[in-house]
């Protein structure tokens, strides 16, 4: 979604547009008629939109910045990929919302019990109130429990995530179950830089200290997982603390990790979301899912079955039969990985939490001074 301008009588309105592809051509629906100027500010300052007196031509609509756009030119003309961050976008949120809830993730239930189990332990590493920043909020169910733990105090709540969709999913859920909470949604993309600009506000206006969530693997679903570690820490001061969720494996277990994926049709949806978005189709290809024993981590990719061509906006990518598109990577460290991850980033480990079977972690970490 983004605003667009038009000139009537010598007067110009804003509308809030999105871009749809309909018989191969990219074409502007209008969402909502804004008004003029003042009005349309004031309806993205409340809904957190970007603002802009540029006029907008019917050009894609996927991303919330040009450095994004760029992005994802880049990385499907030059790696032939897509990274994830980008399938979470429009109808990718919902579809994830669906993948999360569905009996078969298993991930997700590890999870929030884990979450249950430790919430006190987690809460009471600190000694005065704190702010909870939620890195990658999805839904923002994860959160809650930590947030429905805490007693004493009202915190205040700071959701962060790439896409729009999904704060929408979050703020939904969030106000639903917990009515009287201080909470702010942001669009942020957090592997372009640190938010410490977000995280000082909260300091500043709310609690000195703050509790940062970073679950559901999300560190391990990056190329560069010391880039996004970096961000984080430059965004937090020593008194901070990062709760990290993160899967863990032994070689013994690949295939029980790659039956996770194997026929997951609401998974297949979700990576593929973006492609769609430009024209493709699932039964253009075949999905591929293995794993890089060198890297640790699952990859999955779209295997053309014949030459096709990937509509942007106004550009035109094109790829030959039998190239492969790469679409989703997911990490699997080891305890010992992790900590050496984490060192090399400027974290220490507080404490560590294992399920049963040693397969997920819960990690909370704090930043060293360096």
């Amino acid at each position: 979604m983004f605003i667009r301008s038009k000139r009537v009588k010598g007067r110009v309105y804003y509308q809030l547009v999105e871009n749809k592809r309909v018989r191969g051509k990219l074409v502007q629906r209008v969402l909502k008629h804004l008004g003029n100027e003042h009005d349309a500010q004031e309806y993205c300052r409340k809904h957190r939109l970007p603002f802009t007196k540029k006029a907008t031509r019917a050009t894609d609509s996927a991303f919330f910045s040009p450095r994004q756009s760029s992005e994802f030119i880049t990385a499907v003309r030059g790696r032939n990929e897509i990274p994830l961050k980008f399938e979470y976008l429009r109808e990718g949120a919902r579809r994830w919302d669906a993948l999360v809830r569905s009996k078969g993730y298993s991930l997700g239930f590890t999870e929030s019990e884990m979450l249950t189990k430790h919430a006190q332990d987690i809460i009471n590493t600190f000694t005065s109130r704190f702010n909870v920043i939620d890195i990658g909020c999805g839904n923002g169910e994860k959160a809650q429990i930590i947030l429905k733990g805490i007693s004493g105090f009202r915190p205040k709540y700071a959701a962060l995530d790439i896409s729009p969709e999904m704060l929408g999913l979050a703020e939904n859920n969030i106000t639903k179950e917990l009515k009287t909470l201080n909470a702010e949604f942001h669009t942020v993309d957090f592997e372009e830089g640190n938010f410490a600009n977000i995280t000082q506000h909260l300091r500043e206006k709310n609690y000195p200290n703050n509790l940062f969530l970073f679950l559901g693997n999300t560190v391990g679903n990056v190329p560069d997982k010391s880039r996004i570690l970096s961000n984080i820490r430059e965004s937090m001061t020593v008194k901070d603390f990062l709760l990290i969720g993160i899967e863990m494996f032994d070689l013994s277990r690949i295939q029980d990790v790659l039956a996770h994926y194997h026929g997951n049709k609401v998974w297949r949806n979700i990576i593929f979301t973006t492609l769609e978005h430009c024209g493709l189709h699932q039964d253009d290809g075949a999905f591929e899912v293995t794993f890089n024993k060198n890297k640790s981590q699952v990859e999955a990719r779209f295997i053309l079955k014949t030459a096709k061509e990937l509509k942007y906006g106004e550009r035109t990518i094109r790829f030959r039969k039998g190239e492969k598109i790469l679409l989703m990577i997911s990490y699997k460290s080891t305890p010992k990985n992790i900590q050496i991850l984490l060192a090399e980033t400027g974290f220490m480990i507080h404490r560590l939490f294992l399920n049963e079977r040693e397969d997920y972690a819960l990690i909370l970490c704090k930043p060293m001074r360096w």
